[in-house]
């Protein structure tokens, strides 16, 4: 005797449920790895960078140029810190900063853009199959950023 075994509408769709949940984690941890090729990935180094670019900022547009002002160490540690080892003068350290900064939007905001619609895309994804193909799209367009 063959018996013929259905499931039911919870089952499939707690099944989907949970694909959905992986494919979305197996996005994020894939972009982690993509970002880490561009920004250094240690605890609060984002925060830096932002601080950085924010010192960048303000250095260029103070008139005079701050490093006429002593005491201007204080109000710009990043770009004091950096004179002689990222550049050799304050005005291209900030400069340093602003491009780095700029490329970092740049890709950051590609990268972004990508991972929203990925998780968009699974979130109204049908069918585990659905899920799939949609992992499989994100894969291929992460792999230009592997080389």
């Amino acid at each position: 005797m063959t018996r013929i075994l259905s499931r039911s509408e919870v089952s499939k769709a707690r099944e989907l449920n949970v694909c959905k949940a992986k494919a979305k984690d197996t996005v994020n941890k894939r972009m982690d790895q993509i970002r880490s090729k561009f920004i250094t990935p240690i605890a609060g180094q984002s925060m830096i960078y932002m601080a950085k670019e924010a010192e960048a900022l303000a250095y260029v547009a103070a008139t005079p140029e701050p490093n006429t002002v002593a005491g201007w160490e204080q109000d710009y540690p990043f770009i004091a810190g950096e004179v002689g080892s990222t550049s050799s003068s304050p005005y291209e350290v900030a400069q340093v900063f602003l491009n780095l900064a700029a490329q970092w939007r740049g890709i950051g905001a590609q990268l972004e853009k990508v991972r929203i619609e990925t998780i968009q895309a699974i979130s109204l994804s049908q069918s585990v199959t659905d899920a799939d193909d949609v992992l499989g799209q994100f894969e291929t367009e992460m792999a230009g950023f592997d080389s």
